[in-house]
């Protein structure tokens, strides 16, 4: 994540296994999430992060299934976030690109660099 002068202030990662925000919180993804990403066909799943006043949202498929307050401290830090990308992905990763909603950048990285196809 980076603030409004474009300098990187973390990291917010997500993944069927865990849930972490770089300085704030580390934690088991919970069932509810788990269960939802699992009954629902293979393919392409609708993720959705925000922070807003202090609390960190993560939604499946528009159903928000877990928040966080964040710390005085780590809301200060990320009240200040204005974008984000996708790091440490590999190849086999993917995401799908809403231009309405995103911007494309450069992909960057040695062996794992990948093709972007906009």
């Amino acid at each position: 994540m980076y603030n409004s002068d474009g300098d990187s202030i973390g990291q917010f990662e997500w993944s069927l296994k865990r849930i972490s925000m770089s300085g704030c919180f580390r934690c088991q993804t919970p069932v509810g999430i788990r269960d939802k990403v699992k009954g629902l066909p293979v393919g392409t799943v609708g993720w959705s992060f925000a922070i807003n006043d202090g609390v960190v949202e993560l939604s499946v498929e528009g159903e928000i299934l877990f928040t966080s307050k964040l710390t005085r401290q780590c809301a200060e830090v990320y009240g200040d976030v204005k974008s984000f990308s996708f790091t440490g992905m590999s190849c086999k990763g993917s995401f799908a690109y809403a231009s309405e909603e995103m911007e494309l950048a450069t992909t960057c990285g040695g062996a794992d660099k990948c093709p972007v196809n906009a």
